[in-house]
This record gives structure tokens, sequence and C-alpha cells, in this order.
């Protein structure tokens, strides 16, 4: 299987220790079957270990033959935090239930080459629809996986073991029996659907987590993008995110002197993010909405000085530019960030 640009796809290495851990679950020596699927001992060592999908496929179905499609999957659902690295405490760190949402999709090659998951808006109701491989031998289990895996991440969020989806429609078809899926899920299931997707009300979406902590977002948004940077050198993607993080701050970002700091051409750095499928502007975007959330928490930074760190011509684009990205002003957002701070504070 190859990834875009011919390269062999890949999945982070920690999923192999999520599906150990949930055959161990029903008495069955995990490491010993992922060994024999064709894992190496290296990948239960080090979260940087990436092991090539038709491996992973290959665990996962003999893994579903050794305790069952059922017992599998739930039991698999349950190590969400194993399988997302610093992503999973991004994530309970956002601000809001799309906010870790739009992580997910911006980060979601920290899970697998195969993995895709996009944001999506159906009248009153704000989630996700996603794509998991179907592989010939249990072709099911990984979109079931996801969607389980999806929900529970929903209800480490709220912290709340109450909380469940409104609507999750799949492609797979109906099964004889959906009760794995339903106890998990605990909402009406739709089978035989165009695409998977899943949500939630969008007011419940855009309420603020009770684990919110732009400090902790940015430290485990900087342990991803290093990640990504260190595991996938072939990908100008990551390389160009790990400069602008290191050079925003002192206000570089044009983007000859970025291509220079990777060795490469500005022609070549603009039709490699296009194949890709993204942008220098893209990128540089959403570093700056990283950086500028970070600043804005300290309190000894002005919005001009802030504005200068992050190469805006002034305060007036820096404002505009951060409400287009959170809908709010930057001193509405730094007074926030102030009265979490503060238990004590009126706007708590």
């Amino acid at each position: 299987m190859l990834a875009s640009g011919g390269t062999r796809a890949t999945a982070t290495g920690t999923v192999a220790t999520a599906i150990a851990r949930a055959l161990e679950a029903s008495g069955i020596d995990g490491r010993q079957l992922a060994r024999e699927a064709g894992v190496s001992e290296q990948t239960f060592e080090s979260r940087d270990t990436r092991i090539d999908c038709s491996t992973l496929d290959r665990l996962v179905a003999m893994a579903a033959q050794a305790c069952g499609n059922v017992a599998f999957v739930k039991a698999a659902a349950q190590h969400v935090p194993v399988v997302c690295h610093h992503l999973y405490f991004a994530m309970l760190a956002s601000e809001t239930g799309e906010d870790a949402l739009r992580r997910a999709v911006r980060f979601r090659r920290v899970l697998s080459d195969e993995f895709d998951i996009s944001l999506q808006v159906r009248g009153a109701y704000t989630g996700a629809r996603f794509e998991a491989p179907e592989p010939r031998e249990n072709p099911w289990v990984p979109s079931d996986w996801a969607a389980m895996g999806i929900s529970t991440m929903g209800r480490a969020l709220q912290l709340s073991p109450e909380e469940c989806p409104s609507i999750v429609e799949l492609r797979r078809p109906d099964p004889k029996d959906p009760s794995h899926l339903q106890d998990v899920l605990q909402c009406p299931i739709r089978y035989g659907m165009p695409t998977n997707e899943i949500f939630w009300p969008t007011s419940r979406m855009q309420e603020r987590l009770p684990l919110a902590n732009p400090q902790m977002v940015l430290d485990a948004e900087r342990a991803v993008i290093d990640y990504l940077a260190r595991i996938d050198q072939s990908r100008f993607e990551h390389r160009v995110r790990g400069v602008l993080m290191d050079s925003l701050p002192s206000a570089t970002h044009e983007r000859r002197r970025i291509a220079q700091k990777l060795g490469v051409s500005l022609r070549t750095l603009s039709r490699a993010l296009a194949e890709e499928g993204t942008s220098y502007r893209d990128i540089l975007e959403e570093v700056r909405e990283i950086l500028a959330r970070s600043y804005l928490r300290d309190s000894t930074s002005t919005i001009g000085e802030i504005a200068l760190r992050l190469g805006f011509s002034d305060t007036s684009a820096f404002s505009r530019a951060f409400r287009r990205w959170t809908d709010q002003a930057p001193t509405e957002y730094a007074d926030r960030c102030v009265a979490d701070a503060d238990p004590a504070s009126p706007l708590t």
C-alpha cells in the first residue's frame, strides 16, 4: 500500500500496543500475536516507531480471529489514549469539542496514512466524516473500531461517561448482532450509508471543555509537530510546520527564507506542498493560530507585540485574523485565559 508521493503507507506503532492490550484483556498474549503478524519488538519500546499498514491489517485480522470481532473491537476502543500520542492531550486541553475535532483533522496522519477524517456540519449538528481501511478479511472491523474510538474520545473530552453522539451513520451493512456498537455508541445507528459519519449537537460541540488549557495545547501540539517531522521527512508539510514553529517567534516567515532553511527552491517548495494538498499560506495560518493562543495566555505580552512576533503588518491585521480563527477578539481570548487561571474571577 502506498501513501501520497509513492511512499509506503504506515500507521503509528502505538496502535499495535493498543491491540496487544486489548488482546490481553481476553487472556491472549498480544505481543506474541503481534510478532507473529510481523510487528517488531522495537514497536513496543518506542512511540516513534511506524508500522506498515499491510502489517497492521494482518495484525487486526489475527486479533479479531483470536478473540472474536465483537470482543476485540470493544476492547480496542478503550485504548484511544495509547494510539493518539500527544494528540490525545492536545485534544483534551482544547477549548471546545469542535476545536478538538479540528485538531484531529489537522494532525490525522499521526494515526495512519490510510485513516482520514474531516469536519462536517449538518443542520444543528457538528461532527466528523471518517474513512478507515476496509481490508479483505473482516473489512468492517477498522470502521467499527474508529466509530467506537471517536465516541470514546467524546466522553473523555467532556469527562462524562454518559456523553454520546446523536447521529451515527456507517458504510457497513447491518450486522446480525449490533449490540457491540449500540452498547458503546448509545444512539441510533444507520447502516449501509455512503460514508461513515458521527455527529453531536453543535451547541454541545461549542461548549468550553472542562480541561481546556491553552498552554497544554501548545506543548502537546509542539510534540505532535516534532513527531511528524521526525517520522516523515519526505513530507514538506511537516518540515515547513516545524521550521515555522521555530522561526515565527523572531518574526521570520518569508517563504523564500523558509525554503532556504529547507535547502530547496521556492518553486520546489510550492510544488511539493501543492502535491501534498496544502500550501505555505495554510501552514503559516495554522502555526500563527497555535502561537497566538499561547502568547495571549502570557499576560506580559501586548497585542501589538504579539502581532509583531507573528509577522503581521499591524495590530488590526492580527485582530482580524484571530477573530477569523476563533470568533473572538484577541482581548476577549486573553481575558478568558486570565479568568481560567483565577477561579475567583467574575468571568469564570
